[in-house]
């Protein structure tokens, strides 16, 4: 079965008060974690769908949520990035993904 995904992509340079020589900052796991639980308290609580997971590569950072609805779970996060101030993704991805953990 497909399953919707909702990825929300941050550019690591961007996150605040991040030290851009030390790639493996604190800060970064601190709004990693922040985020995703922001983001799937509102998307769980709405019954839009539920956090997956994060990936942090050289640059990137991904949050992933399985979700119900795009366009209601993007307006949603939307939301919660305005709240709470939170750095502005440089992009979110939509997709199909037959191996997202229910």
């Amino acid at each position: 079965m497909d399953h919707r995904v909702l990825e929300i992509c941050y550019d690591v340079a961007s996150i605040p008060g991040r030290n851009p020589h030390n790639p493996a900052d604190p800060r970064v796991f601190r709004f990693r974690d922040a985020a995703m639980a922001r983001i799937d308290e509102v998307l769980l609580g709405d019954g839009l769908g539920h956090g997956l997971g994060a990936d942090l590569e050289d640059d990137r950072l991904r949050l992933k949520f399985r979700v119900m609805d795009f366009d209601a779970a993007e307006a949603r996060v939307g939301s919660v990035i305005d709240k709470h101030t939170l750095a502005r993704p440089v992009e979110v991805l939509r997709y199909w993904d037959t191996d997202a953990v229910i």
